[in-house]
């Protein structure tokens, strides 16, 4: 593809960039291909010169991602999904589509990042509130314990347990939330296992990463004798482009 974008084909498109956008020297993408800027009008486009059906392999996933993160360090980039391909040189019907999104967007993410912020529970101490808290856990732990036979009772005490997490989670998920410092918008995803307090998207801005890595590492040592925390970032804003994906 030439710099102006008139080679016919099909490229493959990571996201969307502000026009005069520069992409970071050597930075390849889905089958090691090189990352360009290519303009479209009111928008630039971050895409690889590659055919649709040279894709799909396990690495071309990260690659996506990779890319992604990448430019969202120096750029507000709007991220397209996986797997996304555009024809070169793009119709008047793709061109309006891409503007639309851009403009529907970037004045949401201009000049943040994302993190992404999970919360565990240390396992065995969150068990020990529970039987600490409900007396009924307490009653079922101790009888499972000393006959491990009782499969009804095992059941009621694995169901009443998994309630009682959802609970604990629900409160402590609102305490780390109101807790936080240097957040723009935040999205909660759905929690994927018992144990998981929350996952969090956290919309930061740039100037603040410093400030924001700082106290979430000093939020995690406080809680650090019954919750783990991980954050991964800064990201592109993969949560905040709403149906543009």
């Amino acid at each position: 593809m030439s710099p102006s974008g008139t080679t016919v084909g099909h490229a493959y498109l990571y996201g969307l960039l502000p026009v005069g956008a520069e992409v970071p020297s050597g930075l390849t993408g889905v089958s090691g291909t090189a990352v360009q800027a290519v303009p479209l009008g009111a928008v630039d486009l971050a895409v690889s010169t590659v055919e649709p059906e040279r894709f799909g392999l396990a690495n071309d996933l990260v690659a996506h991602s990779a890319v992604l993160d990448r430019l969202a360090e120096h750029v507000d980039v709007v991220p397209m999904a996986i797997g996304t391909f555009i024809p070169m040189p793009p119709g008047e019907a793709d061109a309006a589509r891409l503007a639309s999104a851009d403009a529907q967007v970037r004045p949401r993410i201009a000049g943040a990042v994302q993190y992404t912020l999970s919360v565990r529970y240390v396992e065995q101490v969150a068990l020990t509130e529970l039987v600490r808290e409900d007396r009924e856990i307490a009653r079922l732990r101790e009888r499972t314990s000393r006959d491990p036979r009782l499969q009804s009772e095992r059941m009621q005490l694995g169901e009443r347990v998994v309630a009682g997490l959802e609970r604990k989670a629900e409160t402590d998920r609102r305490l780390i939330t109101a807790a936080l410092h240097h957040v723009r918008e935040l999205q909660q995803r759905t929690r994927e296992q018992p144990e998981t307090v929350g996952e969090l998207a956290l919309l930061v801005d740039r100037k603040d990463e410093t400030e924001f890595e700082a106290s979430i590492e000093s939020l995690a040592g406080e809680h650090a004798d019954r919750l783990l925390f991980r954050l991964l970032g800064p990201q592109a804003p993969y949560d905040f482009v709403g149906g543009n994906r």
